[in-house]
């Protein structure tokens, strides 16, 4: 096996300017190619910088106080100028300190680059940054939200690695008047009033003292910004401040804001400015001087997609996805579905055709989704592919319902019921790439079908980031085989999902190997991080000839990596397990409390190739508060490190973080990283005392 390498540099983030030089610790090679991937960290340390008119180029400001990193953050470095050496590099800890961390398996012959923020698609070349400015960006009381500001640097030297970041973009502030009493603000937009392109793919010189975000003609600039929410309840607040990040642009004839409200649009037009790179504008919202504004649904944003504010209008723009599978939809109000009046609820996207637009909620709620059919896909998308995404969309009392079987004999006819998306990701040529789903929440849900069935998704197969930041709260699901209350059959990252108030994930009792979990039915190759679940696991059958087998807290069966999940609530079933009913995949970190199930793990399973250098999974630091049997069977076929019952978690948390930072330190692990228990304060904090959660020290 081949050995890694370790580099270690510094990087001190001020604005325009470096601190004192940090030596490379060990450099063994120098240019071109490696034998093997190599191991870098950059120490990003710098003084605290407050915000009075100028903006620093980290992940998040906080008025008048400091400005921090966010843990789990990334950054681009580009090891020399070809495109093909972009990395990804990750933050570690948030604070005014923290480390970047990544894998490269290429140095330059002289320079490192970096952009912030990361970006797979950036490019290098002639010194000048290709990248994104986002026209769609998130409220962020006090602040631009993490992900937003564009700074970029370039090492001096190949030996001494100091990186200044210099900010490339301008800051509009808009502050909100504490006195504000008139309608409840959803978002804000910001447009030019002479039409000036503001965002989109734009081109950045590294090596001037002014590097700034200069927008590329083409047909992704954009002329207008959308400051969103994340959640429903992310209204704009009287007495904060929020943030735009733009291309650096004169706007000669002033420019216009629109305040996006439950009644409406309301806009305030404002005085010609100049906004100019590394500096804020502020202005304020002036109730008197507010305008109403028209209704715009149908209409496109700057990007091409449709604007809905009504249930008549989602329609609208169904019928034209389900024969336009790349038309985008911008939800900018919550509203009542309404089946009755406008008809069956259009299957968008199979297998061979998915669906590969962009879905923005917006934070807002679509209640009472129907969706019924005796067709394969069953959801709010029936399949979503590669590239296609969904986020800021919630949906509450959905009705998902496929009656839809398939064949038993034929592996590949299986039927897909989720209520946001029943399949996500399949693609004939690759399947491993693109879609995601994220900031989605899923309230009371009814869903019931044959094969793969999930609160959020029904059957997942990108390996990427494909399922994140997600809820699924009550209700019921049930279905024959793969039911998991975040998705049925899982071949993905699933990242900070979490299983709430007592869902009742249901096995049907009609065959037998059915696999049920609280978070996925099966997990297949692929990583559930930092996911917690208050569920009700059914995987017991009322006739002798069949069972669940098997059945699991967090995962029937765990094929892939498990790291950092918490359960709580009951598992029943011979093949029970409070964590998983089989695994045959490793778990780091976890645990179970206020649990019944026959065993915390109750089968390990064994690869039956008996040669000598078969992998057997690895157990570490997994816990059942106040539990009993570990493993029901199989322990001897995994390497089992700090396993068993105790009184209280708070015994073991440190022991549990060590697990966890054993997988951070793993390069092979793409995600995990930054995650570490910590007492948990939220509303489930009696059943997860402790909970997986990045640090933000904010």
């Amino acid at each position: 096996m081949k050995s890694k390498l370790f580099v270690s540099l510094s990087v001190a983030l001020l604005i325009g300017a470096t601190s004192c030089s940090d030596e490379v610790v060990v450099r063994n090679q120098q240019g071109g190619d490696l034998d093997s991937p190599m191991e870098l960290t950059f120490s990003a340390t710098g003084d605290e910088m407050v915000l009075t008119g100028n903006t620093s180029t980290r992940s998040l400001v906080r008025e008048g106080k400091s400005v921090l990193w966010i843990a789990n953050d990334r950054i681009s470095v580009f090891a020399g100028e070809g495109t093909e050496y972009n990395y990804p590099f990750i933050t570690k800890d948030g604070g005014v300190v923290t480390n970047y961390k990544g894998t490269v398996s290429h140095t330059p012959e002289k320079y490192y680059y970096a952009l912030y923020p990361y970006n797979s698609s950036a490019s290098l070349s002639d010194r000048t940054f290709t990248t994104v400015l986002y026209s769609h960006q998130y409220l962020e009381p006090h602040s631009y939200a993490s992900g937003m500001n564009l700074s970029v640097s370039r090492s001096e030297n190949d030996s001494g690695q100091d990186l200044a970041f210099i900010n490339s973009a301008a800051y509009l502030r808009v502050m909100i008047p504490s006195d504000y009493q008139g309608e409840q603000i959803n978002s804000i937009r910001l447009h030019g009033n002479n039409n000036e392109k503001i965002a989109g793919d734009v081109e950045i010189e590294v090596i001037p003292s002014n590097p700034s975000a200069v927008v590329i003609p083409n047909d992704n600039a954009a002329e207008t910004i959308y400051l969103e929410r994340i959640n429903e309840g992310d209204y704009v607040m009287p007495g904060l401040s929020y943030y735009f990040v733009l291309a650096p642009t004169n706007m000669t004839e002033g420019f216009t804001l629109t305040f996006v409200c439950e009644d409406g649009l309301y806009e305030q037009v404002f005085d010609a400015h100049d906004f100019i790179r590394n500096e804020v504008y502020t202005v304020s919202m002036d109730a008197d001087l507010l305008t109403k504004g028209e209704d715009e649904c149908g209409l496109y944003t700057d990007d091409g997609l449709f604007i809905v504010n009504s249930c008549a209008c989602l329609y609208e723009w169904a019928n034209l996805a389900k024969n336009n599978l790349d038309l985008g939809c911008y939800i900018t109000a919550s509203f009542d579905f309404d089946a009755e009046s406008y008809g069956t609820w259009p299957i968008i996207g199979t297998e061979d055709d998915p669906y590969v637009g962009r879905i923005i909620g917006g934070g807002n709620t679509i209640s009472g989704l129907t969706v019924s059919t005796d067709g394969r896909y069953a959801g709010f998308i029936g399949a979503l592919g590669a590239e296609g995404s969904i986020e800021n969309l919630n949906f509450t009392n959905p009705t998902i319902t496929s009656s839809y079987a398939g064949k038993s004999d034929d592996a590949t006819d299986d039927g897909f019921v989720g209520t946001i998306v029943g399949l996500l990701n399949h693609e004939q040529t690759n399947n491993h790439t693109g879609g995601s789903i994220k900031n989605c929440h899923v309230v009371n849900p009814t869903i019931n079908g044959g094969e793969n069935v999930g609160g959020i998704v029904g059957r997942s197969y990108g390996r990427g980031d494909a399922v994140s930041n997600c809820t699924v709260s009550g209700g019921q699901l049930t279905g024959r085989m793969f039911v998991g209350g975040i998705i049925g059959n899982a071949e993905g990252v699933i990242e900070n999902s979490h299983v709430l108030n007592s869902t009742k994930i249901m096995y049907d009792n009609t065959q037998t190997e059915a696999r049920v979990g609280g978070i996925v039915g099966t997990n297949n190759t692929g990583e559930l991080v930092a996911c917690t679940a208050k569920a009700e696991v059914y995987g017991e059958s009322d006739e002798d000839l069949y069972d669940a087998r098997y059945a699991g807290g967090i995962a029937g069966a765990n094929n892939g990596t498990m790291i950092g999940c918490a359960f709580s609530g009951t598992v029943t079933g011979d093949y029970s397990g409070a964590l998983v009913g089989e695994s045959y995949g490793d778990m780091y970190g976890c645990y179970a409390q206020g649990a019944t199930a026959a065993a915390l793990i109750y089968k390990v399973k064994r690869n039956l190739n008996n040669a000598s250098d078969v992998t057997v999974p690895t157990f570490s630091a997994c816990y059942w508060v106040e539990g009993n049997t570990i493993f029901g069977s199989g322990n001897e076929n995994a390497t089992v490190q700090n396993c068993n019952s105790v009184s209280a978690i708070s015994q073991v948390t440190a022991t549990m973080n060590n697990a966890l930072k054993a997988v951070e330190n793993n390069y092979q692990y793409e995600y995990g990283t930054g995650y570490q228990y910590s007492t948990n304060t939220g509303t489930d904090a009696e059943n997860f005392p402790v909970k997986a959660t990045i640090p933000q020290q904010l």
